[in-house]
């Protein structure tokens, strides 16, 4: 009972209030900073995806129909797009005068198939690298075999002096 008088007494409660409202204060700074910079990241991204016109769409120019018209002309995007009707395929053509653009959601959701296809093209060129290695030392090996091969079969001929007339080299040995 008297420690918890004593401890009434010399504890200071203004303090811990003041430590309370100071941390409320850092994480709603940290939160706001947080949503700060997804903002900044989203504008950048989309600031780069104002000028990627979607896959498969074309930038067509036109002029105007009459010769009066005060328009120089204008563009328009075209995508040829193909359908299958009754064991027939028909192509049909989309046009629109909005430059078709990436949104930044369609950009999020290709980042972890961007992820995977990196990954694959990494595996696969450290594959190439290793096959290309490996020819390439069996190409070495072959012609190393091959020279040694022609280095005996020139000892022999120097040991007999001659290639006898119905025999010959093969594999570096002289065959009768």
């Amino acid at each position: 009972m008297k420690e918890d008088y004593i401890y009434e007494q010399t504890h200071n409660y203004v303090l811990d209030v003041y430590n309370a409202d100071r941390k409320k204060e850092q994480e709603e700074y940290e939160r706001q900073y947080k949503e700060w910079q997804l903002a900044e990241e989203k504008a950048a991204i989309e600031y780069e995806l104002k000028d990627l016109t979607k896959y498969g769409w074309e930038e067509e120019y036109r002029t105007p129909s009459q010769d009066n018209d005060e328009d120089d002309g204008w563009t328009v995007w075209i995508k040829k797009v193909e359908k299958r009707v009754k064991r027939e395929i028909v192509i049909e053509q989309l046009v629109v005068e909005v430059r078709p653009i990436y949104t930044y959601e369609e950009y999020i959701a290709s980042k972890p198939i961007q992820k995977l296809i990196r990954i694959f093209m990494a595996k696969t060129m450290v594959k190439r690298i290793k096959r290309d290695r490996l020819k390439k030392e069996k190409e070495e090996q072959q012609k190393r075999e091959v020279s040694e091969r022609s280095e005996r079969a020139l000892m022999k001929t120097r040991i007999l002096g001659r290639i006898p007339r119905n025999g010959y080299i093969h594999n570096g040995y002289i065959n009768y």
